[in-house]
């Protein structure tokens, strides 16, 4: 009995329950909830790199809602941490990347935007800000240019030179549409709790190394199995395969995607688009491939795609 509630204890504690607790509050509009579960999980995680994400998200939603600017050089704080671990997170780079734009912080705005779409050239999110940073900072270029210019005119007697309008703080508001922490998808909660009750059936798969369910941005919604690989490391390189392939197949309308495997010398990688997150599996080479797809077609079956 004692056993259990030590596996319950340690159930409760992985870094997974207090990003599903930050995630379930936010959909709230609790922004202090969210923010103690990130803060609870840090204490006992400090440097898990889903945690120090969310916590930036939370603190980017809090700032959206109450335009305190601290709440988002906090958030970059957070979010530069999680890339030091993890350089590959695609939300941290792109919500980072909206944030130096926000500070005018041009340059840095487009290698951020740059370096998602040198991983996925058809990220439209990544390119509409891309875009809009190069703009920017070529205006701001400009501008310094007439400054120069206007300070000569000031100081001739009688020339008069106009006072250019300040750009106002809440700008961040106008990429609404665009803006990852504005996006109006529905809370997923409930479906990924459905899929991960499912999970159970790749238990005793021979040859199954590892098993993760991470949502579309490539963060673990849950993991059994841990892998050799880092797993925040190896779902965010899954998550950005997903996407980049999911885009192409779109692009060349060619149906939707379904799975497909990564080959490594050491490891077999099945990446499954279950509805509202990604299945992963690594296997090891030697692993009856037919089992493992069998498995996943009746994972796929159970969960009605």
């Amino acid at each position: 009995m004692a056993l259990n509630s030590k596996n319950q204890e340690k159930r409760k504690t992985n870094p997974e329950s207090y990003i599903k607790l930050a995630k379930i509050s936010l959909g709230l509009r609790e922004h202090q909830l969210a923010a103690i579960s990130c803060k609870k999980g840090l204490e006992k995680f400090p440097k898990h790199p889903g945690l120090l994400v969310m916590k930036g998200e939370t603190l980017v939603s809090a700032f959206n809602h109450g335009k305190n600017i601290e709440h988002l050089k906090t958030a970059v704080e957070s979010f530069e941490k999680a890339m030091q671990i993890n350089p590959h997170n695609y939300v941290a780079k792109l919500l980072t990347g909206q944030i130096y734009f926000h500070f005018k912080k041009y340059e840095t705005a487009i290698e951020r935007f740059s370096s998602i779409l040198e991983i996925d050239p058809h990220d439209n999110r990544a390119r509409v800000f891309l875009e809009k940073a190069k703009k920017r900072l070529g205006s701001s270029k400009k501008d310094a240019g007439v400054v120069l210019e206007e300070k000569t005119a000031e100081e001739k007697p009688g020339v008069k030179t106009e006072e250019p309008p300040e750009e106002k703080e809440d700008s961040i508001q106008e990429d609404k549409k665009t803006a990852l922490w504005e996006t109006e998808e529905e809370d997923n909660s409930a479906n990924h709790d459905f899929l991960i009750a499912r999970l159970g059936m790749f238990n005793r798969v021979e040859g199954l190394k590892s098993v993760y369910l991470i949502d579309k941005n490539g963060n673990i919604l849950k993991s059994q199995k841990i892998s050799d690989f880092d797993p925040d490391l190896l779902c965010s390189m899954v998550g950005n395969i997903f996407r980049a392939t999911d885009r192409v197949i779109d692009r060349f309308n060619n149906g939707g995607f379904v799975y497909s495997m990564v080959m490594c010398q050491n490891a077999f990688f099945y990446i499954v688009d279950v509805r509202w997150a990604v299945l992963v599996l690594e296997t090891r080479p030697d692993t009856n491939q037919e089992i493992a797809e069998k498995k996943i077609n009746q994972y796929m079956e159970a969960i009605n795609v």
